[in-house]
C-alpha cells in the first residue's frame, strides 16, 4: 500500500543512496519505523 502512495506521489520518496525499487524502499523505511518505534515506547504494556 505504502508502493502505490508513492507511485501516485501522495507520500514523498527518497532514495537515501539505494538503488532498488520502491517496494525494496518502503520495506526498509517500515522496519527502520519499526525499531524506533520499539525502542522509544513501551510496548510491553500493550502484550499484557
Amino acid at each position: 500500500m505504502l508502493t502505490m502512495l508513492t507511485e501516485i506521489k501522495l507520500v514523498p520518496h527518497s532514495h537515501f543512496g539505494m538503488s532498488s525499487n520502491i517496494q525494496k524502499h518502503a520495506l526498509v523505511y517500515t522496519m527502520v519505523l519499526t525499531i524506533i518505534i520499539e525502542a522509544y515506547f513501551d510496548l510491553g504494556r500493550i502484550d499484557s
